[in-house]
């Protein structure tokens, strides 16, 4: 258990147990302000209390959320509820690799 100011989080899973299958989409957040592997469990019990979402993974380390969602619910949805406190949120995007 780990703790993120008064209140006690179980550990996130840091990865998913799964992959997105039928009828459901991957999110994949990028998160910032998170200062503890609590904030971690913080975020993935938010997640997880969000309609539609079928599972999830908060990566304290890598500052990154990952959820497998209903199709249908928009990664900008999820940013959106991860957005609060000190915490910030933001759909992924890949960054182009540049050689050099």
């Amino acid at each position: 258990m780990y703790s993120c100011g008064p209140t006690v989080y179980a550990p996130a899973p840091t990865v998913l147990t799964r992959p997105a299958g039928a009828g459901e989409a991957l999110c994949v957040l990028d998160v910032e302000g998170m200062c503890c592997k609590g904030c971690a469990g913080k975020l993935h019990a938010r997640l997880l209390e969000q309609p539609g979402v079928q599972l999830a993974a908060v990566d304290f380390d890598a500052g990154r959320a990952e959820a497998v969602v209903e199709e249908g619910v928009e990664a900008a949805e999820l940013a959106s509820l991860l957005t609060f406190e000190k915490y910030t949120a933001r759909p992924h995007t890949a960054r182009p690799h540049t050689d050099g």
